[in-house]
C-alpha cells in the first residue's frame, strides 16, 4: 500500500525482539534473585539467555546497516542519534550480562554470590534497553503511528513478557533434564503470576494505543490502525498476535497458576506463544508505519 514504510523490515523486527528478550530475561533473573534471596534456577536461566540474545540482536542491527562503518560511527558519536545512544546502552548492558554469564558458566553446580550493586546496575540497563527499543521508533517523526510514548511502554511490557517466555522454556528444559529440580516449581508459578499481569497490561496499552491513533488527526496514523485491524495485516494481527500471542498464553498460564501445577508441555506451549506474539508485534508495528505525507481517502 502506498505510504507504508518498507525500510525497516524483518531484520530490525528481529533486532528489537531479541533485545527485548535479553532485557526481559535479565529483569526476570533480577526479580527472582531479589525475591528468593540469591542464586536459583530462574536467575541462572535468565542470565544464560540474556547475553546470547543481546549479542545476536546487535549482530542483526549490524547486518541491517548498509555500510559497516556506520555502526562504528554510531558507537563513537553517542550524542548524534537515538541509534547511537542505544548502541552504548546495549553495549554496556552486554558487558554486564557477559560477565555474569561467565560467572554462571564457571560456577557450574556451585552457589553463585553476586554483588547487589552489579545486579542493580544490570537491572537499570535492562530497563533502558527494553524501553529504548520503543524510543527508537518514537523518535522517527516522519511516521505518526510511532510518535507516542505508548510505543516504548508497549515494547517494555512486551519485552518483560517475552523475557519470561524465554526463561520458562529454558527452565522447563533444565527441569526435564534434572530430576531433582522440582523444588524450583514455586519459582515458575511466580513467573506465571507475573506474566498474567503483564499480558493484561500489554493488552491495555495496545487498546489505548490503537484507540488514540485511530482517533488521531493525522491521516497516516489512522491508516496504520486500519491496516492492522481490517487491512492487509489484519490476519497476522488477529491470529498470530491477539490469539496466539496473548489469548493462548494467558489461558495456559492461568490454568497452571490457578491449579498450582507445572506441566512441561503446557508451560512450553505458553512460552512459545509469548515469543511468537512478541516477534509478531514488532513486525506489525514496523510494517504498519505510514509516512505523514499519506492522505486518507474516504
Amino acid at each position: 500500500m502506498a505510504g507504508l514504510q518498507t525500510s525497516w523490515g524483518w531484520l530490525i523486527a528481529v533486532y528489537l525482539f531479541l533485545a527485548g528478550i535479553a532485557a526481559g530475561a535479565y529483569i526476570c533473573a533480577f526479580v527472582s534473585w531479589s525475591k528468593f534471596r540469591g542464586d536459583n534456577l530462574i536467575s541462572r536461566v535468565g542470565i544464560f539467555l540474556a547475553a546470547p540474545c543481546l549479542g545476536l540482536s546487535i549482530l542483526f542491527l549490524f547486518f541491517d546497516i548498509d555500510r559497516p562503518a556506520q555502526f562504528m560511527n554510531a558507537f563513537f558519536r553517542p550524542h548524534s542519534s537515538m541509534i547511537s545512544v542505544g548502541t552504548w546502552v546495549l553495549t554496556i548492558f552486554f558487558v554486564i550480562c557477559a560477565i555474569q554469564w561467565l560467572k554462571c558458566v564457571l560456577a557450574r553446580e556451585k552457589t553463585i554470590s553476586e554483588s547487589n550493586l552489579v545486579w542493580f546496575v544490570g537491572f537499570i540497563f535492562a530497563v533502558l534497553a527494553a524501553f529504548y527499543t520503543g524510543v527508537l521508533l518514537w523518535e522517527m517523526r516522519g511516521i505518526p503511528f510511532w510518535n507516542t510514548i505508548l510505543i516504548p511502554l508497549l515494547f517494555l511490557a512486551s519485552a518483560l513478557s517475552t523475557g519470561i517466555g524465554a526463561v520458562l522454556i529454558g527452565a522447563t528444559v533444565y527441569r526435564s533434564l534434572k530430576k531433582d529440580a522440582g523444588v524450583d516449581a514455586i519459582n515458575l508459578h511466580y513467573l506465571y503470576k507475573m506474566d498474567l499481569a503483564l499480558i493484561c497490561i500489554e493488552a491495555a496499552i495496545l487498546f489505548v494505543y490503537l484507540l488514540v491513533m485511530g482517533l488521531s488527526s493525522q491521516p497516516a496514523a489512522v491508516n496504520s490502525v486500519q491496516t492492522l485491524l481490517t487491512g492487509s495485516l489484519a490476519p497476522v494481527f488477529w491470529i498470530l498476535f491477539i490469539v496466539v500471542g496473548l489469548v493462548l498464553p494467558f489461558y495456559f498460564e492461568w490454568s497452571l497458576y490457578s491449579k498450582g501445577i507445572s506441566k512441561h508441555l503446557s508451560s512450553t506451549i505458553a512460552a512459545s506463544c509469548l515469543l511468537i506474539g512478541g516477534l509478531t508485534l514488532r513486525y506489525l508495528i514496523l510494517s504498519a508505519g505510514t509516512f505523514s505525507t499519506f492522505k486518507l481517502l474516504l
